[in-house]
């Protein structure tokens, strides 16, 4: 999968009429969503993508929030565990052209991860960090690739802006 960077290079203020989004994430081996759809849905403040169902097609949802006209594209994931190229062609193709769905490109594409357990012992006594955690983070890093580790590098930076944009608007993640 090769992944073009199509990011504009000019970030929506708080002012922007609009804000784009495409959502990436993976499948998990378990059947488990990722989440990408509930993600979007919390976004646009209603159900707009299918949460019941794997998204085999990029589906692109429009909503006003705050006065603002958010796009927000779900595509389908790949499988976590396994290099990218074990996904399946057509999911490839459907990652890779779902920047088109939001001319003229998505603000942020945003990776959605599980997070997984990362303390041990007894919530209600104390918290203690897991010391086999930062071992397997990096393990699942070396395992995603080079395309999966560009991906997360430009999408910390644009979880942080669309952070900054969303801010102070609590509604949007009730």
């Amino acid at each position: 999968l090769s992944y073009h960077n199509k990011l504009n290079n000019h970030w929506p203020s708080h002012d922007s009429p609009e804000l784009r989004i495409v959502l990436i994430g993976g499948r998990e081996l378990t059947g488990e969503p990722s989440n990408k759809s509930l993600s979007g849905n919390i976004i646009l403040g209603q159900n707009v993508f299918d949460t019941s169902r794997r998204t085999a097609q990029s589906v692109v949802g429009q909503q006003e929030v705050h006065g603002r006209r958010v796009t927000v594209v779900d595509t389908p994931g790949w499988w976590w565990h396994y290099p990218l190229e074990n996904t399946p062609k057509l999911d490839q193709i459907e990652i890779q052209n779902s920047v088109h769905l939001c001319p003229p490109g998505p603000h942020v594409q945003d990776l959605l991860e599980k997070i997984e357990e990362m303390w041990a012992g007894n919530e209600n006594s104390h918290y203690e960090v897991d010391p086999d955690r930062e071992a397997q983070l990096e393990a699942r890093k070396e395992a995603e690739g080079k395309l999966a580790r560009r991906i997360r590098k430009t999408t910390e930076r644009q979880s942080r802006i669309l952070g900054k944009l969303f801010e102070g608007n609590q509604k949007i993640i009730k």
